[in-house]
C-alpha cells in the first residue's frame, strides 16, 4: 500500500490510498475520514499494514 497523508488548516491530518494516478481517502468503520493530530501518527497507525511507501 501507499499512502499519502495531508495536512489541513488546524493540524489535521488525513491519509489517502494511492493506486497508480488515483487517491482515495481512507476512512473510519463509519464511513468518516480517518483523522490524525501528526504524520507520525498516522504512519503509526498504518504501520503493520504493509505500507510500501508514504509521501
Amino acid at each position: 500500500m501507499n499512502l499519502l497523508i495531508e495536512s489541513f488548516e488546524g493540524g489535521i491530518y488525513l491519509a489517502y490510498q494511492v493506486i497508480g494516478e488515483q487517491k482515495q481517502l481512507i476512512k473510519d468503520d463509519h464511513q468518516h475520514p480517518m483523522k490524525f493530530l501528526s504524520v507520525n501518527q498516522a504512519r503509526g497507525h498504518f504501520s503493520d499494514q504493509g505500507v510500501a511507501s508514504a509521501m
